[in-house]
């Protein structure tokens, strides 16, 4: 019974893309830390809300970090939350920026639907090899 392209693929792949994952992951962890701890005069300006860019890039690295690392998906979350409450944090000490617990929060939020993206991905991958 064939189940289609791309789930052939996941299953041929699985190994490459857990790797791609994890590079993903550390890559991404690595610009959101240098992102936080820019003074505000040197950010980017971009046309966005923070608050989008911030639920953006916590959505991707807990989906990348999950992927990457499946059978640590809860040691994956809280280490990414912890590293934004640590970043909002450290704000306080960059000139021209602040903590803000809103930022935290969206954090979160961007968390959760990196979590809820993986979990999707995942159960739809089950389903199509049923």
């Amino acid at each position: 019974m064939s189940h289609g392209p791309l789930t052939e693929f996941l299953t041929r792949n699985g190994r490459t893309l857990r790797k791609l994952g994890r590079a993903g992951f550390a890559i991404s962890i690595l610009a959101i830390v240098v992102l936080s701890l820019l003074p505000g005069d040197d950010l980017p300006d971009v046309d966005l809300s923070d608050k989008i860019g911030h639920f953006i890039a916590y959505a991707e690295i807990a989906l990348l970090g999950i992927l990457g690392y499946r059978a640590r998906t809860g040691t994956i979350l809280a280490a990414v939350a912890a590293l934004g409450g640590v970043l909002e944090i450290g704000q306080i000490y960059v000139p021209g920026r602040s903590a803000d617990i809103v930022d935290f929060a969206v954090n979160g939020l961007g968390i959760l639907a990196g979590y809820a993206a993986a979990r999707l991905a995942g159960m739809a991958f089950s389903a199509s090899r049923a």
